[in-house]
């Protein structure tokens, strides 16, 4: 297995699990800082920016795509990136612009690496910004979204959310795992 690590100039450097030498070094040429990043087995490497921008490579690094959703406001945040476990050709992406005073969802899903994405927000209030997306390992369909104010969940790959709040106080969700068949919250 291999280890991807980021430096804050943007490259990925590729180590050997084995050797915990650096095999490879793979220069992302992105405008902003990298935020967030997923590497599979398969040589897929998806990298979210803080400027909004979503790159793929399917090589191991050879060759990055620029893949940001077309309708996508300038700026925000890639707070989170989510392939999917069950279809290689989908992910999740979730989007933060809060900051820019923009307090609006914003969970986009691709079912074909990334050519064409859709905003999948329905059920989630107008005004409860996004942190994470995240999909349950084992069933298909079922994600859940950590939002500034609580947790939500849909059980038809993002079609419809609806509150899974619970006894949890209202907080935001900034990570989620699933481990096991227990949800692992960071507030």
């Amino acid at each position: 297995g291999n280890i991807y690590v980021v430096d804050n100039s943007n490259i990925i450097l590729k180590y050997s699990v084995m050797t915990g030498e650096v095999l490879e070094e793979i220069d992302l040429h992105l405008e902003g800082t990298i935020f967030r990043i997923f590497a599979d087995s398969k040589g897929f490497i998806w990298v979210g920016s803080n400027d909004g921008l979503v790159h793929l490579t399917k090589d191991g690094g050879k060759n990055w795509i620029n893949v940001t959703p077309k309708n996508l406001l300038k700026g925000g945040r890639v707070d989170s990136v989510e392939p999917s476990k069950h279809d290689p050709a989908t992910s999740y992406i979730s989007v933060l612009r809060y900051q820019l005073g923009d307090w609006s969802p914003y969970i986009y899903r691709t079912k074909n690496h990334g050519q064409i994405w859709e905003l999948i927000v329905e059920g989630i209030p107008e005004n409860f910004p996004v942190r994470v997306v995240r999909e349950d390992p084992i069933k298909e369909g079922l994600l859940y979204a950590g939002t500034e104010f609580g947790i939500y969940i849909s059980k038809d790959a993002g079609n419809s959310w609806v509150e899974f709040q619970k006894n949890l106080p209202i907080t935001p969700i900034t990570d989620i795992k699933i481990h096991r068949d227990d949800i692992v919250l960071s507030t």
